[in-house]
């Protein structure tokens, strides 16, 4: 271990540095749906590689006379504070601190630029016993740095060039195996001249949807991208940097792949789950495993980011969240989940993907509440804004139709409920002020209802219709409003999952 004689120099003030990488967005996802599954990942990795590099050369400077691993641990044990999702924060008194800000970023820098990605490393002095303040003061301090990048003339700067990128480890990711090839050979045969499947390679985009039409009759991807909320919460009253970098941690232990051994509570263990699928189908079981339906794009920090067949993303979306609210609880934190959730097709433009996952996370971290407050703590699922109760609402309804269309052929159902939706706002309006229009509710029923199978017609009144008596009762006798969209939107979703 390095001791006190094997560093430099020391300030007589300590410094709280963040590192901050820009453009990953841009960097990881311009690349064609056809190369994704074999790009994606190695760019994401990449950007790890930088934050470590910038973090090495620091160790190094700090460090100058020790081995490059020891200097290394010494930094992790010592002075870094976190490290994930393209920021790394640590605290530092070396005494030449502007030097080393300066060849940080020109050696990091002169590398990546050409990338379209630039690192800003930013210092602020660090309160002592005030950690909180500190933590405002740099991400304050960093967001002014970041404008600096325009002012710096590093080679290359705006050309972003396809570089095939090489995977440091092919763990977590999808890949073919012997069995799966025999259970899609069909799907192999047809596409072995584009995909090249081999034992090994990674299952690409086209084929996870393939595993998604054969369960569903639609081949569709989905995009899911998800981000803690209120994270700035974690720092709050805290005093000493140790508290701070045990706090820290805790939500990146959850998204961090290395912490998988802690499978319940961690994202990748809910990956070893088999997809619990209606379709009972003894010759397709690998192809309903979870792992050999999601791509991990990255997953660290407070966020990660998962493309895969659409209807196992939605359930791996559900049991994330799940697993999250009991791991918050368990901390006794108040950190919430906002996610986006897309289905589109699988040669869809990467970029285009990435970007509304982007905007649809920015919408879902701006949902309100009934008193029209903030509150973030949702999903934005095809478009639409949702609490997590409400996409739990919508995910049981959606079975529930599922269930209905395949056992009863109910299929024009689904389109009564998405044609109704309009009329159903207006009566729940006119429930919550007080005022209940019983001849159009009973139109409304009757219409759901207007079936000639007597069987149908029951399973219609029992699961579906009960729905809609209780949501406008409590309209009206608790002045509670449900989501209006709840309804179409579950309709709209067994739509796309009963066409086989």
């Amino acid at each position: 271990m390095a001791n006190e004689s094997t560093m430099t120099a020391k300030n007589e003030s300590s410094f709280l540095l963040k590192g901050d990488i820009s453009g990953i967005q841009e960097f990881i996802f311009s690349v064609s749906s056809k190369k994704a599954a074999k790009t994606l990942k190695a760019r994401s990795e990449y950007v790890e590689k930088i934050a470590d590099d910038a973090l090495n050369i620091i160790a190094k400077l700090i460090y100058p006379n020790s081995d490059e691993k020891i200097a290394m641990k010494s930094l992790i044990d010592k002075e870094l504070i976190y490290n994930g999702g393209g920021n790394f924060f640590l605290t530092t008194n070396y005494a030449h601190i502007d030097n080393l800000i300066w060849n940080v970023e020109v050696q990091i820098n002169t590398q990546v630029a050409h990338y379209g990605l630039y690192l800003t490393l930013s210092k602020t002095k660090y309160i002592e016993n005030d950690f909180t303040k500190s933590w405002a003061n740099i991400n304050r301090q960093s967001s002014i740095d970041k404008m600096r990048k325009f002012s710096n003339n590093y080679s290359g700067f705006e050309n972003r060039i396809d570089t095939n990128f090489s995977f440091e480890s092919k763990k977590h990711l999808s890949l073919w195996s012997k069995e799966l090839i025999s259970e899609n050979q069909s799907f192999v045969d047809e596409n072995q001249e584009d995909e090249k499947i081999i034992h090994g390679a990674i299952i690409s985009l086209l084929a996870m949807a393939e595993f998604a039409r054969q369960r569903t009759g639609i081949a569709k991807i989905g995009i899911l991208k998800m981000d803690a909320d209120n994270m700035s919460s974690l720092f709050n009253d805290v005093s000493t940097i140790e508290e701070a970098k045990e706090k820290s941690n805790i939500v990146d232990n959850f998204f961090n792949p290395k912490n998988n051994h802690n499978k319940e509570y961690n994202v990748f263990g809910i990956l070893e789950n088999k997809y619990p699928t209606k379709t009972e189908d003894k010759q397709k079981k690998l192809t309903n495993k979870v792992i050999n339906n999601i791509y991990p794009v990255f997953s660290g920090g407070d966020d990660c980011f998962f493309i895969g067949a659409f209807d196992v993303v939605a359930w791996f979306a559900r049991e994330i969240q799940k697993q999250f609210s009991a791991y918050m609880k368990k901390q006794n934190l108040n950190i919430t989940l906002s996610a986006s959730l897309q289905f589109v097709e699988p040669h869809y433009p990467v970029v285009r993907f990435a970007e509304n996952a982007e905007d649809d996370l920015h919408r879902a971290k701006k949902r309100k509440n009934e008193n029209k407050e903030e509150v973030k703590n949702g999903i934005c699922f095809l478009g639409e804004v949702l609490s997590w109760q409400e996409f739990e609402l919508v995910y049981k309804l959606k079975d529930e139709l599922v269930e209905l269309v395949s056992e009863q052929n109910a299929r024009s159902l689904l389109q009564k409920i998405q044609e109704s939706a309009v009329e159903f706002n207006i009566l729940q309006n006119n429930a919550l002020e007080g005022k209940m229009d019983l001849p159009k509710v009973w139109k409304l029923y009757y219409y759901l209802r207007n079936v000639k199978d007597a069987d149908l017609r029951e399973k219609i009144e029992k699961n579906i219709i009960s729905k809609y008596e209780k949501s406008l009762l409590a309209a009206f006798t608790d002045k509670i409003a449900t989501n209006p969209v709840v309804f179409p939107l579950a309709a709209r979703w067994a739509e796309l999952i009963t066409r086989k």
